[in-house]
């Protein structure tokens, strides 16, 4: 999956607030992730090498909120009751803060919300290539693994 368009959906396309997962059948999903910028394609890539009954959307506009596309979305996996907000950031960073209360509005009674992130931190970097590409190795997992 890359991160690139056709020219066509820029000179005769439109801006899509979330971008739903082509790639996986609905009917087989057990667990939605949602996600934003990169680590959405990260884990999409992981997700397709192991297979996963996960679908990975992305939700390209953060504000104002795209409440109903988010439903539509969500709407097309009719076996899973499970939403997962995944974010680089730390717990305390990133969009988590002003997400949450979105997801629980519109979707708190019919689905079991969490959030996968890296903990709660004074800094958005650990200074360390290796620690962050350990961190990075647990957040796609962690979204992907079912008890």
């Amino acid at each position: 999956r890359s991160a690139h368009s056709p020219i066509e959906a820029l000179t005769t396309g439109t801006f899509r607030e979330v971008v739903d997962d082509d790639a996986v059948d609905p009917a087989a999903v057990k667990r939605v992730v949602l996600a934003s910028g990169k680590v959405s394609h990260e884990l999409a890539a992981r997700r397709d090498a192991e297979q996963a009954p996960v679908a990975v959307v992305r939700v390209e506009q953060l504000y104002p909120w795209p409440f109903e596309q988010v439903a539509a979305a969500l709407a097309r996996y009719p076996n899973t009751n499970e939403l997962v907000w995944l974010q680089e950031e730390p717990e305390n960073m990133g969009p988590w803060n002003a997400v949450k209360g979105r997801l629980y509005e519109a979707h708190g009674e019919t689905h079991a919300i969490r959030r996968i992130s890296r903990y709660e931190g004074g800094s958005p970097a650990t200074g360390s290539a290796t620690i962050h590409a350990q961190e990075q190795e647990q957040l796609l997992a962690a979204a992907l693994a079912f008890d």
